[in-house]
């Protein structure tokens, strides 16, 4: 495929378009591996917080935490813990700090207690030490994944084992991370390791103890090499800061769904772009081609990059379409359709005497929803009749709209299938989302819509519930008038291998979830991270000024049987693959042929 061209239409506004209930409020920590060098000054000190102001910040934090996060009986379940003896400890501490980033810190280590991806607090003031270098785990050990190519001269290169940063190991200071940050689980965390590179301040354990790193490596070959390269220190006053991605919206129709607090994939995200095609790495989340894609995998395999024909992906469009108002009490208002769609990463290559089609979903936030479903469509009407086995990459996907999520899986569908269910915390904040998802309906089929019904009826449900004193509603809620989801208007009909990893989050989650549950396909790959709820921003901190997203629900596929229990949810579980595969540090290295070679043995058993 060519250059990307993206369309910047708007995803259409129908009713019939059932978004999952939250806004992440994602922040981007930009800028954390390139190029610019920015210190601050004496003069943009900010007047701490005063031992009383932090604590009534924290005070709030938990009240919100109490009333508004879902998960939280299931956290002290899954976990063994009290919250409140927990956050009480904390607190008191807390107390104690003297610094602003001591204090800080302690907020951290709160949400650290509830080990959910989704959970996140964006703080407008503070600083961060970085080095342009991005570690990632292989195996039991770390290795550079990307250096800034202006640190050339010091000898570090992709793939060098990680041996010590002044003094310490990765291991001993990926242990200070993960006691203020997070993930999904054990084997997600560890991707956390880019912050050895990467220091927010309120990280106060984490501090580096001089303004000169001593990072020490190991070659292939055995040889060690110390560098000798700077810290660099952010301000809170440039654009080096977080900013949002998601802008907060009042229709529980148009919100976009939940995807990872990407402060965590911020350094990673920012590296992708300045990676070269012959030697993609683990950088790569969300990215168009997956992160093991190359000019070495292409020819070696002899792969042929293929799109779709333009007529067809204007067919589907249309069709698309019309499918999305299905069900509702009025038509779509016919748009019109785009002239440029989007990119799609797809290929097509010989492997064991079959023909392998690969298509690769990097994430399920678009600008038009519809056209990406629309060129998926176009792809499988164009290359099924070719392929005897289709390969969906969908590594590193950070998630998205649960709407896409649906709408996507219901492609490998023919005969439909349990889509999602959440079970939502108990409050009015829900009540209010679910009222004004009404109020974005025709008013004329109020009276008769299959989807104001349902929704007055989750409404008294939660009501109901929240009387009862339970956290979660008894009824998973299904994101619109009914759990089950028809087949696609095109639907691939022959074996499917899904390829997964440990940093596949949220909708990531969601989409093997589906496929699995549905007996759709074999998944192959690593444990996906498990952030299995919807999150929104529901509280800023009166004296700080920070933002806390809370998750607040639990979700997994329909079960016909209405049995549920925490092994079904995804939180925490995440998707456990059929076939697994860990990557070699020697395939690392060489740029992924042998786990190429493995998923393409996997997909043309089948």
């Amino acid at each position: 495929m060519g250059k990307i061209c993206l369309s910047q239409r708007a995803l259409v506004a129908v009713s019939g378009l059932f978004l999952i209930a939250s806004n992440i409020g994602c922040e981007r920590l930009t800028n954390a591996v390139g190029g610019a060098l920015t210190t601050s000054t004496d003069s943009e000190a900010l007047r701490p917080l005063t031992q009383a102001e932090a604590l009534a910040d924290y005070d709030t934090m938990i009240e919100s935490i109490h009333s508004l996060y879902g998960p939280l009986e299931y956290k002290e379940r899954r976990f063994g813990y009290k919250f409140d003896t927990e956050a009480a400890r904390i607190r008191q501490e807390l107390s104690l700090a003297k610094t602003e980033d001591e204090k800080l810190g302690k907020f951290y280590e709160t949400l650290r207690l509830l080990q959910d991806g989704h959970v996140s607090m964006q703080t407008p003031f503070r600083t961060d030490k970085r080095i342009s270098i991005v570690a990632v785990p292989v195996g039991t050990s770390f290795y550079v994944d990307f250096i800034n190519p202006n640190l050339a001269a010091h000898g570090i290169e992709r793939g060098d084992e990680i041996i010590a940063i002044d003094g310490q190991t990765p291991e001993d200071l990926l242990k200070i991370v993960l006691k203020y940050s997070w993930w999904g689980n054990a084997e997600s965390d560890r991707h956390m390791a880019y912050m050895l590179f990467s220091r927010p301040s309120y990280m106060a354990a984490l501090q580096p103890p001089s303004a000169i790193a001593k990072i020490e490596v190991k070659k292939a070959n055995g040889d060690r090499t110390l560098a000798r390269i700077p810290w660099i220190v952010s301000s809170p006053f440039t654009k080096t800061q977080l900013r949002p991605m998601v802008a907060s919206l009042g229709s529980l129709a148009q919100i976009q769904g939940a995807q990872i607090f990407s402060e965590k994939a911020g350094a990673l995200n920012e590296a992708r772009a300045a990676a070269t095609d012959g030697d993609t790495s683990l950088v790569d989340m969300g990215a168009v081609k997956p992160y093991y894609w190359s000019r070495r995998i292409q020819n070696t395999f002899g792969a042929t990059r293929v799109t779709p024909d333009l007529e067809r992906a204007k067919f589907y469009y249309a069709a698309w379409t019309r499918d999305v108002s299905l069900g509702e009490d009025r038509a779509v208002n016919p748009l019109k359709i785009p002239d440029e769609f989007p990119e799609v990463f797809a290929a097509l290559y010989r492997y064991n005497g079959k023909t392998v089609f690969m298509m690769r979903q990097p994430g399920y936030m678009a600008d038009d929803i519809v056209a990406n479903l629309a060129v998926y469509s176009a792809l499988i009407e164009q290359y099924q009749p070719i392929a005897d086995v289709l390969v969906i990459d969908q590594t590193h996907n950070p998630g998205g709209s649960v709407w896409y999520v649906d709408s996507f899986a219901r492609l490998f569908a023919p005969k439909g299938l349990n889509g999602f269910v959440q079970f939502l915390n108990n409050d009015r904040k829900w009540i209010s989302s679910l009222l004004s998802w009404i109020g974005s309906l025709d008013p004329a089929t109020l009276a008769t819509s299959p989807t104001a019904q349902y929704i007055r009826t989750t409404i008294a449900g939660i009501e109901t519930d929240q009387e009862a004193g339970l956290r979660l509603t008894r009824e998973p809620f299904a994101f619109g008038p009914t759990p089950i989801q028809r087949a696609a208007p095109i639907t691939w009909n022959k074996p499917i291998l899904v390829t997964i990893d440990e940093l596949c989050a949220s909708g990531g989650d969601a989409f093997p979830k589906l496929m699995q549950s549905n007996k759709l396909a074999t998944i192959f790959g690593r444990r996906t991270a498990g952030m299995g709820g919807s999150v929104e921003p529901v509280v800023e901190l009166p004296y700080s000024r920070s933002k806390v997203n809370l998750t607040r629900g639990l979700f997994t596929a329909y079960k016909p049987d209405g049995q549920y229990s925490d092994a079904d949810m995804v939180e925490n579980n995440g998707v456990q693959p059929d076939l697994s595969y860990s990557h070699t540090v020697d395939d690392f290295r060489a740029g992924y042929p042998a786990y190429f070679k493995a998923l393409s043995e996997a997909a043309t058993a089948l």
